[in-house]
């Protein structure tokens, strides 16, 4: 699996108040996270890729959302 595939994966299985969470642990603005999300940003920067992800490892899905690394 990709990176964006596991991006996209990992953003679906998120509700608002966590992606507000993933907003401000990432740096990344909540508008542009749901632009990823919703498939408006296709390709986004490779640094803001390397961000979510690293927010992601702090704001979890609860368990029985997650998806496998």
């Amino acid at each position: 699996m990709n990176t964006m595939t596991l991006l996209l994966r990992k953003l679906g299985a998120l509700d608002g108040t966590q992606i507000v969470r993933l907003s401000d642990a990432s740096g990344v603005p909540y508008n542009t996270i749901l632009n990823i999300r919703n498939g408006v940003t296709a390709n986004p920067r490779i640094g803001t890729v390397d961000a979510l992800l690293a927010g992601l490892k702090k704001v979890r899905p609860p368990r029985e959302h997650r998806i496998s690394d």
